[in-house]
């Protein structure tokens, strides 16, 4: 029996700002070469830095000329090829690579030896990459591959399934211990809500990791409102394990009301060491309630709430899905344009940047993963399709990384 796996989400969470850790774009210096590239003594066990291939830059996509055409839409292997620098002062330190986004499948190499393998166009990843680096220059390959394939979500459908590194790739350095970035793509922060109008309960499920032990390490947790005076703390300072649960509750919430009021409360979470901060992570958050009643429809903080809105593909001709935040702001700008008020992203996730935005614009937000087109009777596709469902919905309650804030924008 097919298994009907389409969330409704609704998105008052967006990227979260880096404090301790160093985050830097890998979206510049690349060489692409259409297909899988074997090179080295034994064919396809050696990816070597003097790859021949045109110089990219990030976000791309290997359909984007190809994609309109019937007879030429290429799905098959792309191979991207930079040189990443590793400095000494990095020694002691936690290496990660996070994409954002990679069409469909994504195999990672670092100076020839294999690092992971991701499943699923979609949603972001992130691999540690410490043991596979040395001070100096690093060798990191990524073979993409969109070809139809009988354990990855959509095997078809009624779009296109584009190929490539199609949203940023970064850098992130952190120390040995840390708020950790290998959570189903998340960023290892979870915040979910229990709001009605004169109280919202919030409890924080953080994701940690380390090399060592938790000897010294304390969780602190605040949420600030828009003016950047506290409402609320808290903290934990016995850490036995890699997941720390907080929690908190705020009475007579602002609440996240639509185009109406989006208002957005300021969250905080610091991890330190010996009193000293190791890590830190930012974001917005939005706080409201939510119903569907089936015959008058969509309720937001316990009014109805005429939903107008559009569904929403993530290409444009000539870049394909590749898109930047500036073609993200363009659609919203036709968004407002028509008076809408709600998106559905069909019929995969998509950036978030759009669901930034969407909360600043007091949008609501249906999302869904890609079970859609061909069903494939295999367990292996079911399993994918449960793995791109929970990596969905984990970043939906994370406090994501908005590297903009940054200066570390494209």
């Amino acid at each position: 029996m097919k298994k009907l796996l389409i969330v409704l989400s609704l998105l008052w969470v967006s990227p979260f700002v880096l404090f301790a850790r160093e985050v830097k774009s890998l979206n510049e210096g690349w060489t692409f070469v259409k297909g899988f590239v074997k090179t080295g003594p034994v064919a396809g066990t050696s990816f070597g830095r003097q790859t021949p291939g045109d110089p990219v830059t990030l976000p791309h996509s290997y359909n984007a000329e190809d994609f309109q055409t019937e007879d030429t839409y290429y799905r098959g292997y792309g191979t991207y090829t930079r040189i990443i620098e590793i400095p000494e002062g990095y020694t002691g330190k936690r290496i990660f690579l996070r994409f954002e986004g990679a069409g469909s499948v994504a195999d990672v190499l670092v100076n020839s030896v294999f690092v992971g393998e991701h499943k699923g166009a979609y949603n972001a990843f992130t691999f540690e990459i410490t043991d596979y680096v040395d001070p100096g220059e690093n060798t990191l390959t990524v073979v993409c591959n969109n070809a139809p394939t009988f354990d990855v979500a959509p095997f078809g459908g009624d779009f296109n399934i584009y190929g490539g590194l199609y949203r940023d790739v970064w850098l992130e350095v952190t120390e040995a211990t840390c708020i950790s970035p290998l959570y189903l793509g998340s960023e290892g922060v979870l915040i979910s809500q229990k709001t009605q109008r004169d109280r919202a309960d919030l409890s924080a499920e953080i994701h940690l990791s380390t090399l060592s032990d938790y000897t010294g390490c304390e969780v602190r947790l605040a949420v600030l409102d828009a003016d950047g005076h506290s409402v609320a703390e808290t903290y934990f300072d016995r850490i036995f394990n890699d997941v720390v649960t907080c929690r908190m509750g705020i009475n007579n919430p602002h609440l996240w009301d639509g185009q109406a009021d989006p208002y957005l409360y300021h969250v905080i979470v610091t991890l330190l060491k010996d009193g000293k901060e190791i890590d830190r992570v930012e974001d917005n958050i939005g706080l409201r309630y939510y119903h569907v009643d089936r015959e008058k429809g969509f309720f937001l903080n316990g009014k109805h709430l005429k939903l107008r809105g559009v569904s929403r593909h993530q290409d444009w001709d000539g870049i394909a899905s590749a898109l930047s935040e500036e073609n993200h702001l363009t659609d919203f700008a036709l968004f407002d344009e028509m008076g809408v008020n709600s998106l559905r992203l069909a019929h995969y996730p998509q950036a978030r940047f759009m669901f930034e935005e969407a909360d600043r614009r007091g949008y609501v937000v249906w999302e869904e993963i890609p079970f859609v087109g061909t069903w494939v009777a295999n367990p292996a596709f079911e399993d994918n399709l449960e793995l791109q469902l929970r990596e969905m919905i984990a970043p939906s309650t994370t406090i994501w990384t908005m590297r903009s804030r940054l200066g570390l924008t494209r």
